[in-house]
């Protein structure tokens, strides 16, 4: 996987006269003038601009991916996956833990060698993460939110999952890059694109061979979670909507990995669907 490489200036002053003089926005995108470097460095400072110097982008929706800038590898080299990569998905109070739980001592049952882990967390690192992630106290910004994510999860991938999966285990993962899409597009807005971009980088591009969505209704999955909720928890029931319907847009699209539980029944049931899916 690559990514452009590029800066971000500030975005707003001036922008209108400088489209005008230096570019043809006619079709979105403008190519640059013979007079590059006299304005150049004025001209950074409105968009986000490729390292070739002969396009641009104004700053808006953040899809900013142009296929021919410079580009940089994520990770230098492969691994050898021996063991499988499992994640559950779906908002506060589906069931997660309790079915990963449950799956964790039935294929330990088959002699298999399990490691359950829960993003973010599951590091030093990335649990120091967790908790200011959580804290109410805390107020990050939806890209600095979104970024701690990833750290976190960069973190857990390189030092748990890849060597784990090198050796043979079956990983159990609470959360994983689905989440991300989930809440930080379908709840907090942030471009698609630029989310997908960021899971790539933060997960290595290390991909789960298989991925349960717990679905469960807004009202019941907060009834479960109950009146003590953490900095995530509180953000309402229509955020939480949102994200729910996000999470079935993501499971609609990528159906050959991820399989839809209705968790709004018994546990054993859902237990049943899981390992029958």
């Amino acid at each position: 996987m690559y990514i452009t490489t590029k800066r971000a200036y500030d975005q707003h002053k001036m922008i209108a006269q400088t489209k005008a003089n230096y570019c043809n926005w006619s079709t979105g995108q403008g190519e640059f003038t013979d007079d590059l470097e006299d304005f150049y460095d004025s001209y950074i400072s409105l968009c986000w601009t490729s390292p070739i110097k002969n396009k641009c982008e104004p700053f808006g929706s953040m899809s900013y991916i142009l296929s021919d800038v410079e580009k940089v590898t994520i990770k230098d080299k492969p691994f050898v996956k021996t063991g499988k990569f499992i994640t559950f998905e779906g908002i506060d109070g589906s069931g997660k833990s309790t079915q990963i739980k449950r799956v964790e001592e039935y294929l330990k049952g088959l002699g298999n060698k399990v490691l359950v882990i829960r993003e973010p967390g599951g590091t030093e690192l990335s649990e120091s993460i967790r908790s200011i992630l959580l804290d109410k106290t805390n107020n990050p910004t939806s890209i600095a939110e979104t970024l701690l994510f990833e750290a976190a999860r960069a973190q857990l991938t390189e030092t748990k999952i890849i060597p784990a999966l090198e050796q043979g285990y079956i990983v159990l993962c609470d959360r994983y890059y689905d989440s991300t899409l989930a809440y930080q597009s379908g709840g907090r807005k942030i471009d698609k694109t630029l989310v997908n971009i960021l899971n790539e980088v933060g997960s290595l591009e290390v991909v789960p061979d298989k991925t349960f969505y717990l679905d469960v209704p807004v009202e019941v999955a907060e009834n479960r979670v109950g009146k003590e909720k953490d900095r995530m928890e509180e953000n309402g029931n229509s955020f939480m909507e949102d994200v729910r319907d996000s999470y079935k847009t993501i499971a609609l699209e990528e159906k050959d990995r991820i399989s839809v539980i209705d968790a709004n029944t018994d546990e054993k049931e859902i237990f049943n669907q899981i390992k029958f899916s």
